[in-house]
């Protein structure tokens, strides 16, 4: 369960910073 918090934490920072401040990523990711 932490782990995968961990991952979707990761995946939204990658996400903002290749998008910028363009557009926030919210949408929770399945890994």
């Amino acid at each position: 369960m932490a782990m995968h918090t961990w991952f979707e934490c990761k995946i939204r920072y990658e996400k903002t910073m290749e998008n910028g401040m363009q557009k926030k990523v919210t949408e929770p990711y399945l890994v």
